[in-house]
């Protein structure tokens, strides 16, 4: 071969895309990760609607039912029932707009991010409400006898520990939305070649 057919045979490989994306693979892994995020989402709400309303109702009725009222304790199981509806509130008002999402693989990774933005949210939610918790807890164990102060120093001690797995738990939720807003930005990069 001449030099000159070596250099058109180079310069028309350089002007090729040197990889291709498997457009089916890449698909099936947004949808993976879409269910992913959904599963975890409707989990952790469920799981939250579930124990607030569970357990404020019971301490409703325990703290009513009781001689003598503890004010704490009524006031937690208040603002638990109301955080477990809440929740359930926001994740019908989240159901409704899922159907808004495009078929394509940018609309899968776009309603994935938005599940997983969701899961942050309600993450962080979660880490303030605990102190709020916290306080009105040890308000109501009050410090009146040995056996109070044991589990008044108890419940600081699991709610300083549940406070710090909380963290990171949330920054695991918030790594995963970063991976997928990661992945969108680099799919809606316009092609460097030019090509569609």
């Amino acid at each position: 071969m001449k030099f000159e057919n070596l250099q058109q045979i180079w310069d028309q490989q350089n002007e090729e895309t040197m990889y291709a994306i498997n457009q089916e693979a890449l698909h099936d892994l947004i949808i993976s990760k879409k269910h992913k995020s959904r599963n975890i989402l409707n989990f952790s709400e469920w799981a939250n609607i579930l124990a607030n309303i569970g357990a404020g109702g019971f301490m409703l009725y325990m703290t009513l039912i009781g001689k003598n009222l503890n004010t704490p304790f009524l006031i937690l199981g208040c603002m638990m029932v109301a955080m477990g509806m809440f929740v359930f509130f926001s994740r019908f008002k989240r159901n409704r707009k899922a159907d808004n999402f495009d078929q394509t693989i940018v609309g899968e990774l776009e309603e994935a991010l938005a599940d997983s933005q969701s899961q942050v949210q309600l993450s962080q939610l979660l880490r303030w409400y605990l102190l709020p918790i916290s306080i009105l807890v040890l308000l109501g164990l009050g410090l009146s006898n040995v056996f109070n102060i044991l589990f008044f120093s108890l419940a600081v001690v699991v709610f300083a520990a549940t406070y710090w797995f909380s963290q990171w738990e949330h920054q695991c939720y918030v790594n995963r939305r970063d991976e997928l807003r990661g992945l969108l930005d680099t799919l809606e990069k316009p092609d460097p070649s030019g090509q569609d």
